[in-house]
């Protein structure tokens, strides 16, 4: 068993300095580094927004889901199964802020 774990140990301070080398060359070579990484501006993150998405979030929802009982459903599975068979327009669901423990 100490022979096993001696070699763990020497496998994994290997791969702790091969990463650790890679990383001081990437950086060098300006590669991947974390300096040229930010998060995105609400301007930027609108940029991904689909056309369809957009216009969903001008609908009003036609279920809100609320725990409290503030909303029609109090389970999210009961708004899903409110949506009308065969339904070929956007159905909004609004769930409200909760933990839901349901499949």
């Amino acid at each position: 068993m100490k022979n096993v774990l001696q070699t763990a140990r020497q496998m994994s301070s290997n791969g702790l300095a091969m990463v650790s080398n890679m990383s001081s060359i990437f950086t060098s070579l300006q590669v991947g580094s974390s300096a040229s990484r930010k998060l995105l501006s609400e301007e930027e993150a609108d940029l991904f927004i689909s056309m369809k998405q957009r216009s969903l979030m001008g609908l009003q929802p036609n279920a809100v889901v609320a725990q409290d009982g503030s909303g029609q459903f109090k389970t999210i599975s009961a708004a899903i199964a409110s949506v009308p068979q065969k339904n070929n327009q956007p159905f909004v669901i609004h769930v409200k802020a909760g933990v839901y423990k349901e499949y």
